[in-house]
C-alpha cells in the first residue's frame, strides 16, 4: 500500500474521529468552550497526522521486516478512531436522553423520581399576608423561588424538539456502528496478517471494498441526520410567489350559513332625521 492509497483513508478516519471529540466537546462543555481554541490548527494536525502515518504505511510495505508497523500503522488508522469515535457518540447519546428526559418532566410528561424520606419530619410553615406592593417587591427580588418554579425557566422545548433529540442519539449510534462495521475486518485481517497468521488475499480485497464503501454508506447517514434542515434551507430558496398560500381553518362552517354569511352582510343604514311635523 503505497502513500495514495492510506493517506486519503488516514485522513477520513482520523477527520471522523476529530468531529466526534469536538461533538461531544460542544455537548459537554457548550458553544462557548470549545475543545480546541483554534479549528484550523487541528485541522493541520489532523491532515500532518494523516501524511505521517500514509509515509509509515508507504515504508511497512516495501520490508517483510516491518510487520510491528503494519500493526501500529492500523491501531491508529482504524482501531483507535473506532474505538474514539463509539464513546463520543455514546456520551453524546447519553447525554442528550438525559436532558429530553429533564425537559419531558419539565413539561409534565414524564414524573422524576422523588427522594424516600428516612424518618419523619415536622416542618412548620408560618405564612403572613402584607400589603400588595411588598407581596410583589417580595416575589421580583426572590431569586430562588423562580428557580423553583418551572414556569418561571423560560420557554420549554417544544414535543418535536425532545423527539429529535432522542433521533440525533439515536442516529449517532448507528454512525458510530456503521463506522466500526465498515472498517473492522479490514483492520482485523490486517493485523492477523501483521501476527503471522493466513489471511486470504480475495477476503482482504472484499474487506479494503467493504471499508472504502463506509464513505458512501456515511453520507447516507448525515443525510438521514439532517434531512429536515436541508428541507428548510431548500425550502426558504423558493420564490415566495411559487409558494402555495394555505387558507386558514375557519372554528365556524361557513358553507351552512347561507345567507347569514358574512359576505352577505349589509351594514346598518344610517338613522333618519326626525319628520319636521315632529318639531310643532
Amino acid at each position: 500500500m503505497n502513500v495514495l492509497q492510506s493517506f486519503p483513508v488516514a485522513a477520513s478516519t482520523l477527520s471522523l474521529m476529530a468531529i466526534a471529540a469536538d461533538r461531544y466537546g460542544t455537548v459537554r462543555r457548550g458553544r462557548g468552550a470549545p475543545l480546541c481554541a483554534s479549528p484550523a490548527l487541528a485541522i493541520a494536525a489532523v491532515w500532518a497526522l494523516a501524511l505521517m502515518l500514509g509515509a509509515a504505511a508507504s515504508i511497512a510495505s516495501c520490508s517483510a521486516m516491518c510487520q510491528p508497523l503494519v500493526a501500529v500503522h492500523a491501531v491508529l488508522t482504524y482501531c483507535c478512531p473506532v474505538a474514539c469515535v463509539a464513546r463520543c457518540h455514546w456520551a453524546v447519546h447519553a447525554q442528550l436522553t438525559a436532558l429530553s428526559l429533564t425537559a419531558r418532566a419539565a413539561h409534565g410528561e414524564l414524573p422524576l423520581p422523588v427522594p424516600l424520606i428516612r424518618r419523619p419530619t415536622h416542618v412548620i410553615i408560618v405564612a403572613g399576608v402584607g400589603p400588595r406592593e411588598r407581596r410583589d417587591a417580595v416575589d421580583g427580588g426572590d431569586g430562588r423561588s423562580k428557580k423553583l418554579q418551572p414556569s418561571l425557566l423560560g420557554p420549554q422545548p417544544t414535543t418535536s424538539t425532545l423527539r429529535s433529540r432522542r433521533r440525533l442519539g439515536h442516529v449517532l449510534i448507528g454512525i458510530a456502528a456503521l463506522f466500526g462495521a465498515c472498517w473492522a475486518p479490514h483492520a482485523a485481517l490486517v493485523l492477523a496478517r501483521a501476527a503471522g497468521l493466513p489471511a486470504p488475499a480475495r477476503l482482504a480485497q472484499y474487506a479494503l471494498l467493504l471499508g472504502h464503501a463506509h464513505s458512501a454508506l456515511n453520507a447516507l447517514a448525515y443525510w438521514a441526520l439532517n434531512r429536515h434542515a436541508l428541507a428548510a434551507a431548500c425550502s426558504s430558496w423558493r420564490l415566495p410567489r411559487l409558494r402555495a398560500r394555505e387558507e386558514r381553518p375557519s372554528s365556524t362552517n361557513e358553507a351552512a350559513l347561507g345567507a347569514f354569511h358574512p359576505r352577505y352582510a349589509r351594514p346598518a343604514p344610517p338613522p333618519r332625521p326626525p319628520p319636521s311635523s315632529f318639531m310643532y
